[in-house]
């Protein structure tokens, strides 16, 4: 309880320096760490951030904690008490500066040292739901010190005077809801908001303007789970289920798996249904018992499986699926009869054909035009092993011009890569993210079209990475 002699202190007058940090040290068993304004570590919210972590907090709530803790030290600091002798008076004070003296300003987190970056200005007063997390994390802090004999021999931030003593709801009624008992002195009442809401008008239009099904994948299944964006990020492949239409995404609180009903999944269906539309329904078709049989002769001439024919098992696959859906001719590699006899075909195990037959004139034709000039040759292999862009009638027929050489006859390819970058740059080519990635890559190695790599690179899978390095390596004359 104050009494008559504590401190007067002006809190309208009193200026709380922005010194001291909270740094993040890239360490899994310490992740943060509070450093005053003489660039020590607090050993007291060191020992604090260390119990919270051996009782299973996160990394983030470690920082929300330090956030508040910044907030106090840097208050007893410009008060000149020491942590450990707070009072009940400093306590009251320090919620009563967080109501009435706001948000200070302070240098902006990007600027560093302060240069080229502008500050960020003083705001209004910290909204009561910042004023309660901060009084329960103080509360718990000195609780925490009070139990290891570290700190003051008094809490200053106490439960309210009508609920201590006893234990929360010890006569509750079981037909009446709980009551929120045990609340802090300090702590202001919280009122309830009202959820912040998108119209459905506006909604549909932001959901229309989507460029691609993967974006309204994710959309949907956001909106329909009602799932974190922290937890969204959270999901694999390996947790998706499109059977039972759940999607397991890992839990913000409880770190738990959990599945969610989604309707993402249909999304995703209608991006696959629209890629399958791109391609000839001829290739779809079940191969006949030839077909199946030089399939897996070719591998058995080869020799892929043992890896001793020094050709990439990703291409002879696809390049046997494409004879698979065409039947080749004569000279074309004969089916081995003992492999035939060891793996009968069987529709359950007969691949869906990925090539199109009528990309194959194509690849020649780019190969022609570009022979010769190593960066054009980089940017047609590309392409071609790609795959995807060779295989849309929009892309083929509005950007890739054919002909023939003017002494050899030999049929040519070219892609007006200037129309097709200014057409994907105004969603009339709508493709994945990683589409798009590859697309710009290859047309800057084309025709030199400036390409930001470091959002093309980054956001490049493994195979694609392993496409583009070659790439690179062919441009650099390093065939």
């Amino acid at each position: 309880m104050t009494g008559d002699d504590e401190p007067s202190r002006d809190l309208a007058a009193l200026v709380v320096p922005q010194d001291g940090r909270l740094a993040v040290t890239g360490d899994r068993y310490e992740p943060y760490r509070l450093v005053d304004a003489d660039g020590v570590v607090v050993a007291a919210a060191a020992s604090f951030f260390r119990d919270l972590l051996a009782a299973g907090r996160a990394e983030a709530t470690v920082c929300s904690y330090g956030m508040d803790l910044l907030r106090w030290f840097r208050f007893v600091r410009a008060v000149r008490v020491a942590w450990d002798q707070a009072t009940r008076a400093e306590a009251r004070d320090f919620s009563r500066w967080l109501q009435v003296a706001g948000k200070q300003a302070r240098p902006h987190w990007r600027g560093g040292d302060g240069a080229g970056v502008a500050a960020v200005p003083a705001g209004g007063a910290y909204a009561p739901s910042v004023r309660a997390h901060s009084e329960t994390v103080l509360r718990a802090f000195y609780d925490c010190h009070l139990d290891a004999g570290s700190g003051p021999l008094v809490n200053p931030f106490p439960l309210d005077r009508s609920r201590r003593g006893g234990r929360a709801h010890a006569h509750h009624n079981p037909m009446e809801p709980y009551r929120n008992e045990r609340s802090g002195l300090y702590r202001p009442r919280v009122p309830d908001r009202i959820p912040r809401s998108v119209p459905d008008s506006e909604f549909n239009e932001i959901f229309a303007g989507l460029p691609s099904h993967r974006d309204r994948a994710l959309v949907a299944f956001y909106v329909s789970t009602g799932a974190r964006a922290s937890e969204l990020l959270s999901a694999t492949l390996a947790g998706t289920d499109p059977g039972r239409q759940l999607i397991t995404v890992v839990r913000k609180g409880t770190r738990e798996l959990q599945e969610l009903p989604d309707e993402a999944i249909q999304a995703h269906l209608a991006f696959l249904a629209r890629r399958r539309s791109l391609r000839p329904s001829e290739e779809y078709r079940v191969p006949t018992e030839e077909e199946w049989a030089e399939f897996l002769g070719h591998f058995e001439l080869r020799k892929v499986a043992t890896g001793t024919c020094g050709r990439a098992l990703r291409r002879a696959r696809r390049s046997c699926c494409g004879r698979a859906a065409a039947p080749r001719s004569a000279s074309a590699c004969p089916p081995s009869p003992a492999s035939a006899r060891a793996h009968p075909p069987a529709p359950a195990q007969r691949p869906e054909t990925g090539h199109d037959p009528r990309a194959r004139p194509a690849e020649a034709a780019l190969r022609a035009q570009a022979d010769g000039l190593h960066a054009s040759e980089a940017a047609a292999e590309l392409l071609i092993t790609h795959a995807s862009w060779l295989h849309r009638d929009d892309f083929l027929s509005q950007f890739m011009h054919t002909g023939t050489g003017l002494t050899s006859g030999i049929p040519m390819a070219a892609i007006d890569w200037p129309e097709a970058i200014s057409a994907l740059d105004a969603g009339h080519l709508p493709c994945s993210g990683g589409e798009d990635r590859i697309l710009r890559i290859i047309a800057s190695l084309a025709e030199g079209i400036p390409v930001n790599l470091r959002d093309a690179l980054t956001g490049l899978d493994t195979a694609n990475i392993s496409r583009v390095a070659s790439a690179v390596r062919h441009a650099g004359g390093q065939k």
